[in-house]
């Protein structure tokens, strides 16, 4: 059996992942809100736009633990057949 060793996030980890993200949406000219998980599920950072949909702070983390537990991207989801 080959056990695989997963290097924990830290909290300054979940708050460079944030920042990356935001960049990325303001390049794109898009508000987000943006969650950040450890691999148990729970929250380590997350962050609102002031012009973000409300309804996006709740997407955001249900999107994260999606892909937490699919061990995949969300986006990954549109290649799934139907």
């Amino acid at each position: 059996m080959n056990a695989t060793t997963l290097t924990p996030l830290t909290t300054a980890d979940a708050e460079a992942l944030v920042s990356a993200a935001r960049t990325a949406a303001e390049t794109a000219g898009v508000a987000v809100s943006v969650t950040v998980l450890d691999a148990g599920g729970h929250l380590l950072a997350f962050r609102r736009d002031d012009r973000a949909v409300l309804i996006s702070g709740e997407t955001s983390t249900r999107k994260a633990y999606t892909a937490l537990q699919l061990n995949a991207p969300t986006a990954a989801l549109d290649e799934l057949p139907r």
